[in-house]
Protein backbone atom coordinates (compact mmCIF):
# COMPACT_ATOMS: atom_id res chain seq x y z
CA UNK A 1 0.00 0.00 0.00
CA UNK A 2 0.95 3.48 -0.87
CA UNK A 3 0.41 6.81 0.64
CA UNK A 4 -0.40 9.03 -2.51
CA UNK A 5 -2.12 12.23 -2.56
CA UNK A 6 -3.36 11.27 0.87
CA UNK A 7 -4.82 8.34 0.18
CA UNK A 8 -3.99 4.98 0.95
CA UNK A 9 -4.30 2.05 -1.95
CA UNK A 10 -2.60 -0.16 -3.83
CA UNK A 11 -0.53 1.54 -7.22
CA UNK A 12 1.57 -0.97 -8.64
CA UNK A 13 1.51 -4.65 -8.48
CA UNK A 14 4.35 -5.56 -6.15
CA UNK A 15 4.94 -8.89 -8.96
CA UNK A 16 5.70 -6.33 -11.71
CA UNK A 17 8.31 -4.15 -9.58
CA UNK A 18 11.98 -5.42 -9.38
CA UNK A 19 14.58 -3.04 -9.64
CA UNK A 20 18.29 -1.73 -8.07
CA UNK A 21 19.33 1.76 -8.72
CA UNK A 22 23.15 1.52 -8.33
CA UNK A 23 24.80 4.79 -7.58
CA UNK A 24 28.20 5.92 -7.54
CA UNK A 25 29.51 7.09 -4.34
CA UNK A 26 32.66 8.28 -4.52
CA UNK A 27 32.53 11.55 -6.87
CA UNK A 28 30.16 14.14 -8.21
CA UNK A 29 29.15 17.32 -5.94
CA UNK A 30 29.16 15.45 -2.96
CA UNK A 31 33.23 15.49 -2.80
CA UNK A 32 32.79 18.82 -2.04
CA UNK A 33 34.72 21.44 -4.02
CA UNK A 34 33.81 24.73 -4.35
CA UNK A 35 32.82 27.65 -1.47
CA UNK A 36 31.33 30.97 -0.93
CA UNK A 37 32.71 34.06 -2.33
CA UNK A 38 32.37 37.82 -2.36
CA UNK A 39 30.93 37.92 1.11
CA UNK A 40 28.88 34.98 0.98
CA UNK A 41 26.98 36.46 -2.20
CA UNK A 42 28.19 33.70 -4.97
CA UNK A 43 28.75 29.84 -4.04
CA UNK A 44 30.68 27.78 -6.09
CA UNK A 45 30.06 24.15 -6.17
CA UNK A 46 32.26 22.16 -8.37
CA UNK A 47 32.42 18.45 -9.38
CA UNK A 48 34.53 15.94 -10.65
CA UNK A 49 33.69 12.63 -13.11
CA UNK A 50 36.32 10.50 -13.87
CA UNK A 51 36.44 7.54 -16.29
CA UNK A 52 37.54 5.37 -13.69
CA UNK A 53 35.34 6.28 -11.07
CA UNK A 54 32.72 5.88 -13.70
CA UNK A 55 33.84 2.47 -15.49
CA UNK A 56 33.78 0.96 -11.73
CA UNK A 57 30.19 1.52 -10.61
CA UNK A 58 29.25 0.83 -13.95
CA UNK A 59 30.96 -2.25 -14.05
CA UNK A 60 29.92 -3.13 -10.85
CA UNK A 61 25.82 -2.81 -12.10
CA UNK A 62 26.23 -4.98 -14.88
CA UNK A 63 27.46 -7.49 -13.09
CA UNK A 64 24.79 -7.17 -10.98
CA UNK A 65 22.56 -7.40 -14.01
CA UNK A 66 23.61 -10.41 -15.48
CA UNK A 67 22.23 -11.75 -12.19
CA UNK A 68 19.32 -10.55 -12.34
CA UNK A 69 17.22 -9.96 -15.48
CA UNK A 70 19.98 -8.74 -17.62
CA UNK A 71 18.82 -5.06 -18.16
CA UNK A 72 20.85 -2.10 -17.49
CA UNK A 73 19.97 1.35 -17.78
CA UNK A 74 22.44 4.24 -17.74
CA UNK A 75 20.17 7.72 -16.14
CA UNK A 76 22.36 10.76 -16.58
CA UNK A 77 22.15 14.53 -18.20
CA UNK A 78 24.81 13.95 -20.92
CA UNK A 79 22.27 16.44 -23.61
CA UNK A 80 23.47 19.41 -21.20
CA UNK A 81 26.36 18.26 -18.69
CA UNK A 82 29.67 17.56 -19.74
CA UNK A 83 30.84 15.13 -17.29
CA UNK A 84 27.64 13.33 -17.59
CA UNK A 85 28.73 13.13 -21.62
CA UNK A 86 31.60 11.44 -19.66
CA UNK A 87 29.70 9.10 -17.97
CA UNK A 88 27.59 7.92 -21.27
CA UNK A 89 30.63 7.24 -23.27
CA UNK A 90 32.04 5.40 -19.98
CA UNK A 91 28.50 3.75 -20.16
CA UNK A 92 28.90 2.60 -23.97
CA UNK A 93 32.44 1.55 -23.25
CA UNK A 94 31.43 -0.92 -20.83
CA UNK A 95 28.43 -2.55 -22.39
CA UNK A 96 30.23 -3.17 -25.50
CA UNK A 97 32.82 -5.06 -23.60
CA UNK A 98 32.12 -9.03 -24.24
CA UNK A 99 31.61 -10.35 -20.52
CA UNK A 100 28.65 -7.98 -20.81
CA UNK A 101 27.32 -8.54 -24.62
CA UNK A 102 24.01 -10.57 -23.38
CA UNK A 103 22.78 -7.57 -21.44
CA UNK A 104 19.81 -5.40 -22.85
CA UNK A 105 21.66 -1.99 -22.29
CA UNK A 106 19.97 1.58 -22.51
CA UNK A 107 19.69 5.23 -21.18
CA UNK A 108 17.91 7.60 -20.18
CA UNK A 109 17.68 11.22 -19.48
CA UNK A 110 17.33 11.64 -15.55
CA UNK A 111 14.28 13.97 -16.03
CA UNK A 112 12.43 11.22 -18.01
CA UNK A 113 13.41 8.87 -16.00
CA UNK A 114 11.74 10.15 -12.97
CA UNK A 115 8.68 10.14 -14.68
CA UNK A 116 8.95 6.41 -15.69
CA UNK A 117 10.11 5.61 -12.22
CA UNK A 118 6.78 6.18 -10.94
CA UNK A 119 4.88 5.85 -14.49
CA UNK A 120 6.08 2.15 -15.77
CA UNK A 121 8.95 1.17 -13.14
CA UNK A 122 8.27 -2.39 -14.20
CA UNK A 123 10.59 -1.62 -17.36
CA UNK A 124 13.42 -1.56 -15.36
CA UNK A 125 15.97 -3.95 -13.41
CA UNK A 126 19.28 -2.73 -12.60
CA UNK A 127 19.67 0.94 -12.98
CA UNK A 128 22.74 2.73 -12.46
CA UNK A 129 23.80 6.75 -12.34
CA UNK A 130 25.89 9.36 -10.33
CA UNK A 131 25.77 10.44 -6.88
CA UNK A 132 23.70 12.92 -6.65
CA UNK A 133 20.89 11.89 -9.21
CA UNK A 134 21.00 8.70 -7.06
CA UNK A 135 20.50 9.97 -4.01
CA UNK A 136 17.61 11.83 -5.11
CA UNK A 137 15.58 8.88 -6.92
CA UNK A 138 16.72 6.63 -4.34
CA UNK A 139 13.91 7.91 -2.14
CA UNK A 140 11.47 8.54 -5.17
CA UNK A 141 12.02 4.74 -5.91
CA UNK A 142 11.41 4.11 -1.85
CA UNK A 143 7.93 5.08 -2.69
CA UNK A 144 6.77 2.07 -4.70
CA UNK A 145 7.60 -0.51 -1.66
CA UNK A 146 5.45 1.39 0.38
CA UNK A 147 7.97 4.40 1.71
CA UNK A 148 11.73 4.85 3.27
CA UNK A 149 10.87 2.83 5.80
CA UNK A 150 10.99 -0.42 3.30
CA UNK A 151 13.79 0.77 1.79
CA UNK A 152 17.69 -0.93 2.15
CA UNK A 153 20.86 0.11 0.90
CA UNK A 154 24.40 -1.20 0.70
CA UNK A 155 27.44 0.76 -0.16
CA UNK A 156 30.03 -1.59 -1.59
CA UNK A 157 33.71 -0.90 -1.49
CA UNK A 158 36.32 -2.93 -3.79
CA UNK A 159 36.85 -4.49 -0.78
CA UNK A 160 34.16 -3.99 2.29
CA UNK A 161 30.65 -2.68 2.38
CA UNK A 162 28.28 -1.23 4.67
CA UNK A 163 24.48 -1.89 5.05
CA UNK A 164 22.21 0.21 6.01
CA UNK A 165 18.20 2.03 5.46
CA UNK A 166 18.05 4.32 2.94
CA UNK A 167 16.29 6.99 5.45
CA UNK A 168 19.49 7.29 7.76
CA UNK A 169 18.90 7.72 11.01
CA UNK A 170 15.55 9.56 10.97
CA UNK A 171 16.32 11.50 13.99
CA UNK A 172 12.55 13.53 13.07
CA UNK A 173 10.82 10.45 14.68
CA UNK A 174 13.48 8.97 16.76
CA UNK A 175 12.07 7.17 20.32
CA UNK A 176 8.58 7.97 19.09
CA UNK A 177 7.85 4.11 18.23
CA UNK A 178 6.97 4.86 15.11
CA UNK A 179 9.43 3.98 12.93
CA UNK A 180 9.23 1.18 10.25
CA UNK A 181 11.93 -1.09 11.07
CA UNK A 182 11.61 -3.00 7.35
CA UNK A 183 14.23 -0.89 5.88
CA UNK A 184 16.58 -1.75 8.72
CA UNK A 185 15.56 -5.50 8.70
CA UNK A 186 16.15 -5.99 4.81
CA UNK A 187 19.61 -3.97 5.29
CA UNK A 188 20.92 -6.73 7.06
CA UNK A 189 19.17 -9.33 4.77
CA UNK A 190 21.56 -7.55 2.22
CA UNK A 191 24.19 -8.03 4.65
CA UNK A 192 23.66 -11.60 5.08
CA UNK A 193 23.55 -12.39 1.51
CA UNK A 194 26.76 -9.81 0.91
CA UNK A 195 28.33 -12.28 3.61
CA UNK A 196 27.19 -15.39 1.54
CA UNK A 197 29.02 -14.06 -1.43
CA UNK A 198 32.22 -13.33 0.03
CA UNK A 199 32.41 -17.18 0.69
CA UNK A 200 30.47 -17.67 4.05
CA UNK A 201 28.20 -20.56 2.22
CA UNK A 202 24.88 -21.44 2.06
CA UNK A 203 23.98 -20.75 5.58
CA UNK A 204 24.37 -16.91 5.16
CA UNK A 205 21.96 -16.83 2.05
CA UNK A 206 18.89 -18.53 3.75
CA UNK A 207 18.98 -16.48 6.51
CA UNK A 208 19.12 -13.79 4.21
CA UNK A 209 15.72 -15.33 2.19
CA UNK A 210 13.87 -16.15 6.10
CA UNK A 211 14.39 -12.72 6.88
CA UNK A 212 13.27 -11.28 4.31
CA UNK A 213 10.29 -13.50 4.10
CA UNK A 214 9.63 -12.74 7.49
CA UNK A 215 9.72 -9.02 7.22
CA UNK A 216 6.76 -9.75 4.16
CA UNK A 217 4.88 -12.10 5.77
CA UNK A 218 4.32 -9.73 9.38
CA UNK A 219 3.01 -7.21 6.55
CA UNK A 220 0.63 -9.66 4.61
CA UNK A 221 -0.59 -10.53 8.03
CA UNK A 222 -1.88 -6.82 8.81
CA UNK A 223 0.82 -5.69 10.90
CA UNK A 224 2.17 -2.62 9.76
CA UNK A 225 3.20 0.78 11.28
CA UNK A 226 2.31 3.73 10.26
CA UNK A 227 3.63 5.01 7.69
CA UNK A 228 2.18 1.66 6.27
CA UNK A 229 -1.40 2.69 6.90
CA UNK A 230 -1.26 0.66 10.86
CA UNK A 231 -0.96 1.23 14.00
CA UNK A 232 1.53 -1.08 15.27
CA UNK A 233 4.48 0.58 17.00
CA UNK A 234 7.92 -0.04 15.83
CA UNK A 235 8.91 -2.56 18.80
CA UNK A 236 5.40 -4.52 17.83
CA UNK A 237 6.39 -4.67 14.33
CA UNK A 238 10.11 -6.08 15.32
CA UNK A 239 8.82 -8.27 17.56
CA UNK A 240 6.00 -9.76 15.02
CA UNK A 241 9.46 -10.41 12.57
CA UNK A 242 11.60 -11.87 14.87
CA UNK A 243 8.07 -14.39 16.00
CA UNK A 244 7.55 -15.07 12.25
CA UNK A 245 11.32 -15.74 11.29
CA UNK A 246 11.29 -18.23 14.57
CA UNK A 247 8.42 -19.80 13.04
CA UNK A 248 10.19 -20.16 9.81
CA UNK A 249 13.33 -21.38 11.13
CA UNK A 250 11.60 -24.19 13.02
CA UNK A 251 9.21 -25.31 9.84
CA UNK A 252 13.50 -26.26 8.24
CA UNK A 253 14.10 -27.92 11.22
CA UNK A 254 10.86 -30.17 10.60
Amino acid sequence: LHNISGRWGQVWRPEDVDLIIVRELTEGLYVRIGGEIRNGEMAIDNRIITKMGSSRVIEFAGRMALKRKKHLTCVDKSNVLIGDRLFRRTFEDVRHQKKFSILKADSLYVDAFSMFLITSPERFDVVVMLNIYGDILTDLGAVLAGGLGMAPSGSYGEKNAMFEPVHGSAPDIAGKGVANPSASFLSLAMLLKYLGEKGGGADYFEASRFLEKAVVDTIKFGVKTLDLGGNATTEEFGERVKKTLEGLLSAKDL
